[in-house]
């Protein structure tokens, strides 16, 4: 309906396949449209990166709202030469990150419950491919909250690597 409304232009945030929808009742009156389907949003942390700043940057952005943002950071890839030193620097702090409904915690809840099976699965499916967690791990995921987990050597096959985890 809102295709059809005469608005001149339209956003949507959703499924793949809702989108598909959206662009097709949308396409009937030429109504440009703005989709964003979810995705694997890659961090890159090239040899002359300010690690520091570029830790800090990479951890809130997979963090904040306990990694529950359509923006949110999912991957991060370091050109070797820096790549120990950028590790420790994010492992550093993401230990020191925690969750929970009180005022002092780093983060809340996951708000969808269904979520946290797929973030668990994510996790498990990484671990059991020979990624290794550096910060927490299969224990991280007690619903409705999870750990700071942070993955390192994740095969490219890893579930983790191509579907979004949005948390």
């Amino acid at each position: 309906a809102l295709c059809r409304s005469g608005v001149d232009k339209l956003a949507f945030t959703g499924s793949t396949a809702t989108a598909k929808r959206v662009m097709s009742a949308c396409s009937e009156n030429l109504t440009p449209v703005l989709v964003e389907c979810g995705g694997k949003d890659a961090f890159v942390v090239d040899a002359d990166a300010d690690l520091r700043a570029a830790a800090e940057a990479a951890l809130w952005g997979a963090m904040s709202n306990a990694g529950q943002t359509c923006i949110g950071v999912e991957r991060v890839y370091v050109v070797d030469a820096v790549a120990d030193r950028f590790i420790d620097m994010v492992t550093e702090a993401a230990s020191r990150l925690r969750p929970g409904g009180e005022p002092n915690a780093s983060f809340g809840p996951i708000t969808m419950p269904a979520q946290v099976d797929i973030i668990r699965r994510h996790i498990e499916d990484a671990l059991d491919r020979g990624g290794r967690a550096v910060v927490g791990g299969r224990h991280s995921v007690r619903p409705p909250f999870v750990e700071p987990v942070v993955l390192t050597d994740v095969p490219h096959e890893a579930d983790v690597t191509d579907e979004e985890t949005f948390g």
